[in-house]
């Protein structure tokens, strides 16, 4: 019982099974751990946050173990969605733009490959002006290596009528990735429309 009560205090543990004692010393407890999906930046230290479903709402969890570099899962980098002013203090997340951010991230683990992650680089999510998306506020930022940036629009935590389906925005940001692939380099990308806005590198007009 001791064992088991101390895993459950382990942030990176979501699920616990029936423990099972093995003879004559022995303990087998059955678990499934959280996977990671982006992080939140302190000073040079690095911290994997997962999503939690256990309310049925999602919820951002910090996991164990900081990092001194930007934190991968195989091949890819996770999006760091931000950068503390201070060390975390708990190992839920509870700002708004956070939880947008981390929505997004989870959206991206979902949709994309390990191709497409490492066309995008390294990443950091800015979602402080998800929730005032409009014709004019492009909303959540997701800023990419050689300073290019994909304008996402809403987080997919909103239920905003009219908006773009975000598997849709996906599709756009893979086409934008083949777009640099066949040498063809653009700065911005905005993905919130059903025709999405490229506007290439040197040019004042997307098209």
């Amino acid at each position: 019982a001791a064992v088991v009560a101390g895993l459950r205090e382990l942030a990176f543990i979501e699920e616990l099974g029936e423990p099972r004692i093995l003879w004559p010393d022995g303990l087998e407890v059955p678990l499934r751990l959280r996977r990671p999906v982006a992080c939140i930046a302190w000073q040079d230290t690095y911290f994997s946050v997962a999503v939690d479903w256990s309310t049925g709402v999602p919820r951002g969890v910090i996991l164990e173990g900081p990092w001194p570099s930007l934190p991968n899962v195989g091949a890819r980098y996770l999006p760091v969605i931000d950068r503390l002013e201070s060390v975390p203090s708990s190992v839920w997340l509870e700002d708004r733009a956070q939880l947008d951010a981390l929505a997004i991230a989870d959206s991206m683990w979902q949709s994309l490959d390990d191709g497409d992650y490492e066309g995008l680089g390294r990443i950091v999510i800015d979602a402080r002006k998800a929730r005032q998306t409009s014709p004019q506020e492009p909303g959540t930022r997701i800023e990419l290596e050689n300073h290019r940036v994909v304008l996402f629009g809403r987080s997919p935590a909103q239920d905003a009528p009219g908006e773009l389906p975000v598997n849709r925005k996906w599709e756009s940001i893979q086409k934008g990735l083949g777009e640099l692939r066949a040498g063809r380099d653009w700065e911005s990308l905005d993905v919130r429309w059903e025709r999405p806005v490229m506007v290439l590198r040197g040019t004042a007009e997307g098209e």
